[in-house]
């Protein structure tokens, strides 16, 4: 009974997500803002593929480390920069959905943007998403790119979501010293809303969502995704790779967070080593809703980071 749930919930929960959904998943997202008196902000969504596709842009691919052909765009700061503020999208989520209101907020700032196409999202290859296990590999892969083609180039990282993770496990890739990036490289890093790891994130939600025994339902989809998707649900915690790195980290959460808990984001920070370490938290945001909420105070902490980090 245990194995075929599993299965089960492999296939709903991590196969690629078909475009359909995630045009229904933007829309709720639009209504939801017209419904609250925020039609403003519903238009800049609606307008964000027009105006980017007036921007100077040049779409790339690297290889993953399994093969697996990645898709980003990279839009190339107005004046030139060797700093690259690279924006990774959460689960079954978007470039669109997660960065469209910032971004213009991020042109301003002067830098390159790269923005990544998650393993089994958009453009880019792959049949599972993997919670940030292989996603962190993914996103090294973008950086040592970036670092052979500009030997100067410095980072921001930026990650929203299951993109949050994403980011943050990566940086205990890069500071294993064996990439070409290196973690003195990476100057900044805004972690909206990110679990500290995929097993505890899936145990708040099966607990949320069903009665059966969460630890048989746990166990057996750890077997499955090791079989079917090759990743292990354990692989890392943020938390535990946070005390050991010093790069300026603003953590983001919003407190009405139901599907990422704001405690993973007070766990992350209480680790966190970095002599620059703040917390953004919304009351009022829901998940990966702080930038709609608290778009001042999100803006301003950002240019506090990027103070601390040396690069405003």
């Amino acid at each position: 009974m245990l194995r075929f749930i599993a299965r089960v919930l492999t296939d709903k929960f991590f196969s690629r997500p078909d475009p359909a959904f995630l045009d229904e998943r933007l829309g709720k997202t639009l209504r939801h803002l017209r419904e609250t008196g925020r039609a403003a902000e519903a238009d800049r969504f609606l307008t964000y593929e027009e105006e980017i596709l007036r921007l100077p842009r040049r779409d790339l691919t690297v290889e993953a480390f399994d093969g697996i052909r990645l898709h980003g765009v990279l839009f190339p700061a107005e004046k030139a920069s060797h700093v690259y503020m690279v924006t990774v999208h959460g689960y079954r989520s978007s470039v669109e959905k997660d960065f469209a209101l910032q971004f213009d907020f991020l042109r301003s700032l002067g830098f390159n943007i790269l923005a990544v196409d998650q393993r089994a999202h958009g453009e880019s290859g792959g049949d599972f998403v993997c919670l940030g296990v292989k996603e962190r590999y993914d996103l090294v892969s973008w950086l040592n790119a970036v670092k052979d083609s500009d030997p100067s180039a410095a980072f921001v990282l930026y990650g929203v979501s299951m993109g949050s993770s994403t980011v943050l496990a990566s940086l205990e890739i890069i500071a294993g010293g064996k990439q070409t990036v290196k973690i003195e490289d990476v100057k900044a890093v805004v972690a909206d809303c990110g679990y500290t790891s995929p097993a505890k994130q899936l145990t708040f939600m099966a607990r949320r969502r069903t009665k059966l025994p969460v630890k048989g339902i746990l166990a057996a989809s750890r077997k499955e995704l090791l079989r079917k998707a090759g990743f292990d649900i354990d692989a890392f915690d943020t938390a535990k790779i946070l005390a050991n790195i010093t790069v300026p980290v603003l953590f983001v959460h919003g407190k009405k967070d139901g599907f990422v808990p704001v405690e993973f984001s007070y766990e992350n920070y209480e680790a966190c080593a970095s002599g620059y370490k703040k917390l953004l938290e919304v009351p009022e945001a829901s998940h990966a809703g702080a930038y709609i909420r608290a778009e001042e105070d999100y803006k301003a902490e950002m240019l506090a980071l990027l103070a601390a980090a040396g690069l405003a």
